[in-house]
């Protein structure tokens, strides 16, 4: 399901884009975006019952439109728009709502193409769509959740922020105004359209990641299952557009020398975000009793990177969770730009920082070794 919900975004982008909604005959009437009015798809609008537009849409362009499409994107001033060859596309889009002459949510959905998603590469799709919907003034529950339409075969490939969505619909709106809709949202972070998906890693099977050496071994992330791999294809705060995209199941072992593994923790379902396929962002703070070690599954982040952390000593290590404000959690969320340190025995985290907050928390946590955990015993407020 989270694949089709991404996919039928990045579609409903194709159609503002290619011209998708339009009537035979239509002429533009936007101006934002002039030049997409006069690429007409060679099949247009089919008719349902009674003559009416049922919404299929075949939209099928010759080597020379793409070619006179790609000129006009970068003469537009978007980002560059590589198309490569081109195969029919089939679609049913629906579902305008209007707010104060403003768009509200536009969205779309298509049948899932049999094949390998191009777009897991930008973390969980869920949390793709959420941005984008809030961008668009809307709100997830409002998205369809059945699937319908037919094989589609041209992908976008679209960055990780501004994204617009854009669709036509003739029960909301007048479809004239939908179509002018639909062809002046620019689509303004698109680096590539065609019918070819950007090609994926081959998926990574018994991996083994490295944490971090400690105490008598080191430990490591080693998968339960396949793992999907992907480039992250854009750059972004989340990281650099070659770095890779890893999800799966994995186990946080501590591999001793003499090849003994203790299971310390199951991740299910991890995304990992990091330039090496072998390695995870880690640390390493020499406590007393024990050395904690910990690491960043993905190791940048636009406000906080959520941390995993375990005491070694010797032959022994175990997960810590953090006992803080009436709540206790398997992870922390720290600063992007502060490390976490140890000072006087005790655990310094730098909180995460957000747009809106002035100031920034500062957690000092003292450990428990016995029960496993740090205890919240400070906090303190303080510039970014």
């Amino acid at each position: 399901m989270r694949k089709w919900m991404l996919l039928s975004l990045i579609l409903t982008i194709a159609a503002a884009l290619t011209g998708c909604g339009k009537e035979e005959g239509y002429a533009n009437r936007t101006g934002g975006s002039s030049f997409l009015g006069k690429f007409m798809p060679l099949q247009t609008a089919q008719r349902g019952a009674g003559g009416k537009r049922d919404g299929v849409r075949s939209l099928e362009y010759t080597n020379a439109q793409i070619a006179e499409i790609e000129q006009a994107v970068r003469k537009a001033g978007m980002a560059q728009v590589l198309l490569v060859g081109q195969k029919e596309t089939i679609g049913k889009f629906r579902g305008v709502k209007a707010d104060k002459n403003r768009i509200r949510l536009l969205y779309g959905y298509m049948e899932i193409i049999e094949t390998t998603d191009p777009f897991e590469r930008f973390a969980e799709p869920e949390q793709i769509v959420v941005s984008k919907v809030e961008l668009a003034g809307g709100v997830q529950a409002e998205w369809i959740n059945d699937v319908d339409g037919h094989p589609v075969h041209r992908y976008l490939r679209v960055a990780r922020d501004g994204m617009y969505i854009s669709i036509w619909d003739n029960k909301h709106l007048p479809n004239e105004q939908v179509e002018e809709i639909a062809a002046s949202m620019f689509v303004q972070d698109v680096d590539a359209i065609g019918t070819n998906p950007p090609q994926p890693l081959p998926a990574v099977v018994d991996q083994p990641i490295h944490i971090a050496a400690a105490g008598g071994g080191e430990l490591l992330l080693l998968p339960r299952s396949e793992v999907k791999a992907e480039t992250l294809g854009a750059p972004s705060c989340m990281g650099e557009a070659e770095d890779l995209h890893l999800q799966g199941n994995y186990d946080v072992v501590y591999k001793l020398s003499d090849g003994t593994e203790q299971k310390l923790k199951s991740l299910d379902n991890l995304s990992l975000i990091t330039p090496r396929q072998d390695h995870v962002e880690s640390g390493r703070l020499a406590f007393a009793d024990y050395d904690i070690v910990y690491f960043v599954p993905q190791y940048r982040d636009c406000h906080a990177l959520e941390l995993h952390m375990f005491a070694v000593k010797g032959a022994s290590a175990f997960p810590l969770s953090f006992d803080w404000e009436d709540r206790q959690t398997d992870t922390f969320w720290a600063s992007p730009a502060v490390q976490p340190q140890m000072d006087n025995g005790r655990l310094v985290i730098n909180g995460g920082y957000g747009a809106g907050m002035d100031k920034v928390t500062v957690y000092t946590f003292t450990p428990d070794w016995n029960a496993q955990k740090m205890t919240l015993s400070a906090t303190a407020e303080v510039d970014p």
